[in-house]
């Protein structure tokens, strides 16, 4: 959730291919998963990156989408405003 927020703010600073490679690592977390693809797990591991907490998170899944879509139209999504 919290990578997602960070893409977001990077693309309000207007640093939208910083938010494009904060998102590119998102995907490689939420793809990994723990135990499958695309758990939208609760955190990740601060110094390795691999996915920890409980999986089928919802907040991680929403801000996720609200990152790719912030770094798709190069600027935060309306329902943000």
């Amino acid at each position: 959730m919290i990578g997602g927020w960070h893409a977001l703010a990077l693309v309000k600073s207007g640093k939208v291919l910083s938010a494009k490679k904060i998102l590119e690592r998102l995907v490689e977390a939420n793809k990994k998963g723990k135990e499958r693809e695309w758990e939208f797990n609760e955190w990740l591991h601060g110094k390795t990156g691999k996915p920890k907490g409980m999986v089928k998170q919802a907040w991680s899944a929403a801000m996720f989408l609200a990152a790719a879509d912030a770094v798709r139209l190069g600027r935060i999504p309306a329902s943000f405003h």
